[in-house]
């Protein structure tokens, strides 16, 4: 259980990384990222590694960013 405590964390501290060097390039997203990891808002780079998760509750949400093949044809609504 503690090896799974760890994995867990530690991916959420890359998430929160990747949030970080993303949200020059796409905030909104990264907002979100950071929304369902359980921050109030996007980290620095400094902060992202260091950020304790533990107690955070996490959510799932709709894919950030969708395959474009799944999203709806906008002519008539069926998948491309």
């Amino acid at each position: 259980a503690a090896d799974l405590d760890e994995t867990l964390a530690t991916l959420a501290r890359t998430l929160a990384t990747l949030a970080a060097l993303f949200q020059p390039v796409c905030p909104s997203k990264m907002r979100e990222l950071a929304a369902r990891l359980g921050l109030a808002e996007v980290p620095t780079l400094d902060q992202a590694g260091k950020i304790g998760l533990g107690g955070n509750t996490t959510r799932k949400g709709e894919l950030l960013f969708p395959r474009a093949d799944l999203l709806p044809d906008q002519s008539d609504g069926s998948t491309a």
